[in-house]
């Protein structure tokens, strides 16, 4: 396939502004923190030594007693089985992952730009915007909302290209993108998009009809049921995990308004319009956490969109520039307002009449949306001017701006040397209060500001060609974009941690295999806590261990295992070994705490484990029960000798099986059926779909 040279080039410069303005993440100096250390490394590891030992990842025995990892969405992505297939996981390799989703997003960010007739120019600028986007910066903890919004353009791209040809292929095509997304992003994300896109669909069906193309409007829902039913069967298997899970889960069920709402963006993040550096000011900034308020997108977008607003309405063409910009800037102006549950009501509005917007918390995520709408408007804006002649007049709006971020950041000095004056304590230390260094936090990145309109006002006026305009304006950016990124990373992004300190500890502590727990001690004493063997991560460690673990992250709980927790069982339960025998079980299921066997671990042996089984030998001198501390799921099963018996629910939510006296055999195994079949039909699909690219392309090649 032909490559230009130009194209590679222009990733090659993406990719080096990416190392470039996070470069403690692609050298491996520093360690990223908090949600993608101590939740998304852990799952991903376990999925990916699943597979390495034969094992599909549909049990794990590692969190709270064991939890059906199946009804996950990611736990099915396709990106995360190729990486840890080639590289196996670990500290480094995840950060690396997030790095390559921020690249990949830059690049659908351009191509993007090349099918809205974008300048070079104005592709490169605004995919280093989106790249290093706010939403990147502040969550890069949240691995599935990045991978969302790595997505999100392409999509977007392939949709437009689709509604307007809808072939056969494009329809595939944009199914398998659509696939992709969904299997790797927080489902609240995806949603977001595909509600997008129906939104699309229907204002294109409603042209159709006003224009009485109906042949093209037969094709078209031709195309997209087509399209639809790719998508369905490359995810079936996370569509049924995730469905039938959400009958068992207390996440399964709508929230209430309020916790719906919990996590908004609040009103005050306006300001990271422009300085994204005032939301790390403290780590609850106006009410909420510092890596869900930053919504940046860079100087030069900024400024080119408000400079649209005074441009002359109309060019040579009669033409306005706002009739390409005008519905892109009201989605991006949407999706704010959307973000902004707590100030504004449309949020509130969606959860009472959307479907599926009463099971999300956390609307700030809409902001990415936003973002990416608000970008496509600025690099309409960028266009434009690059486009005409307009160097003085645009010295001068680079001049103007260049003075009223002056004036804002004279006036954030003067509020920070008013509020400086008050100091708090923290652990023995005297800090400036969130005030003061919000205002100094808007006065520094303010100067730069200045500094860089300045820079480009001068240049635009003495420069005479245009090579050396466009180069100093790429220039700017990428100074803006690192600052922004570096003044941000420390709050959001990394520890100062080496990823190769805690690599040592994957060599030394992980085993290969599935070690035999040991049944000789409570089962709460096999969870592994903060730091203990691993540098810097905190939970989730026994995935690492791969020993069966009571507790744990995660933001999901089984209804009945939550309501054991509250009524005391559970706790009361894990104070005895993962496998245990005890002679009575109550017809409620009470196991009968004086017939406990607390020498159970003498009479019985553990042949083999792995996550989604565990086989047992015993020998008791009378009938028993083995009790089996892992959630109860109704895919559990139990064999005694190898023929199936009735399994136990006992205290609320654990497994037991009665078996006789004398040596006995019990396998307990793990048997979603209905997943596993699904399972099947989606990896038959991928195949197909992929001999259908991989044939496609060979055919293209012949014919060039």
């Amino acid at each position: 396939m032909y490559f230009k040279k130009e194209t590679f080039w222009d990733y090659s410069f993406l990719f080096l502004l990416l190392i470039g303005s996070l470069w403690q993440v692609g050298f491996l100096q520093a360690t990223m923190k908090w949600d993608i250390m101590d939740i998304t490394l852990p799952w991903n590891y376990y999925i990916t030594e699943c597979l390495a030992n034969g094992e599909l990842p549909l049990w794990n025995p590692f969190l709270n007693g064991g939890f059906a990892q199946m009804g996950i969405n990611d736990t099915w992505n396709p990106t995360t089985w190729l990486i840890g297939w080639i590289f196996g996981y670990d500290a480094a390799v995840i950060q690396l992952q997030y790095l390559g989703h921020l690249f990949f997003s830059g690049i659908g960010f351009y191509q993007l730009g090349k099918y809205f007739g974008w300048s070079r120019t104005t592709r490169l600028l605004t995919a280093s915007s989106f790249m290093l986007s706010g939403f990147m910066i502040g969550n890069a903890q949240h691995l599935g909302w990045t991978i969302g919004a790595s997505w999100l353009p392409w999509v977007f791209l392939y949709y437009k290209k689709w509604e307007t040809d809808p072939t056969i292929l494009k329809s595939i095509f944009l199914a398998t993108l659509t696939a992709l997304m969904f299997l790797g992003s927080y489902p609240g994300v995806f949603v977001g998009a595909v509600y997008i896109l129906l939104g699309l669909f229907l204002f294109r069906v409603i042209q159709i009809i006003r224009r009485r193309d109906f042949p093209f409007l037969k094709k078209i829902f031709g195309s997209a049921i087509l399209s639809g039913t790719t998508f369905l069967m490359l995810t079936l298997v996370a569509w049924v995990s995730m469905l039938r899970l959400s009958e068992y889960i207390n996440r399964g069920d709508s929230f209430s308004l309020d916790s719906a709402l919990s996590g908004s963006l609040p009103f005050e993040a306006i300001s990271t319009f422009l300085f994204p550096f005032a939301s790390v000011s403290n780590m609850v900034m106006w009410g909420n956490d510092w890596t869900l308020v930053n919504c940046y997108w860079g100087l030069l977008p900024f400024c080119f969109l408000i400079f649209s607003f005074f441009q002359k309405l109309f060019d040579r063409k009669g033409e306005s520039i706002f009739t390409q910009t005008r519905w892109y800037l009201f989605g991006g102006i949407l999706f704010f307002a959307i973000a902004m549950g707590n100030d504004l009501p449309l949020r509130a509005w969606m959860y009472e009449f959307v479907p599926l917007m009463d099971i999300f918390r956390l609307p700030t995520y809409f902001r990415i949306f936003g973002i990416f709408f608000m970008l496509i408007a600025s690099g309409f804006s960028i266009n434009y001017f690059l486009k005409k002649d307009l160097s003085e007049r645009l010295y001068k709006k680079t001049l103007a701006a260049a003075v009223a971020i002056l004036t804002i950041t004279l006036w954030a000095k003067n509020n920070a040397s008013i509020h400086s004056q008050a100091f708090v304590d923290r652990n023995g230390e005297f800090e400036l209060t969130a005030d003061a260094q919000f205002y100094n936090n808007i006065f520094t990145q303010g100067s730069l500001h200045f500094m860089l309109l300045l820079l480009l006002s001068i240049g635009l006026l003495f420069l005479k060609k245009n090579h050396l305009r466009k180069g100093l304006l790429l220039s700017v950016a990428c100074v803006d974009l690192f600052f922004a990124t570096q003044f941000n990373i420390s709050s959001t992004v990394i520890h100062d941690v080496k990823p190769k300190q805690i690599n040592e500890a994957f060599h030394y502590f992980s085993p290969e295999e599935y070690p035999l727990p040991p049944i000789n001690q409570p089962f709460e004493k096999l969870h592994r806590v903060a730091n203990f063997d691993y540098v810097h991560l905190h939970i989730n460690l026994n995935h690492f261990h791969k020993i069966p673990s009571p507790n744990g992250a995660s933001p999901a709980y089984f209804k009945w295992s939550a309501a054991a927790m509250e009524e005391g069982f559970f706790q009361k339960t894990i104070q005895h070994p993962l496998v245990f025998a005890a002679e009575k079980i109550s017809a409620e299921g009470i196991i009968e705490e004086e017939t406990i066997d607390t020498l159970s671990f003498e009479k019985i042996k553990i042949l083999h484990f792995s996550p989604n089984q565990m086989e047992l030998e015993s020998d008791f001198i009378k009938p028993m029960s083995i009790v089996f501390l892992q959630n109860y799921h109704p895919d559990w099963k139990v064999y005694l000798n190898e023929k199936e018996t009735s399994i136990i629910q006992c205290n609320g939510t654990f497994l037991a099986v009665k078996i006789p006296e004398g040596k006995q055999k019990i396998r307990f195994a793990f048997e979603p059926r209905v997943e596993v079949w699904s399972f099947y039909g989606s990896v038959v699909s991928w195949v197909v779909i992929l001999l259908l690219f991989v044939t496609m392309l060979l055919r293209k090649r012949n014919k060039d």
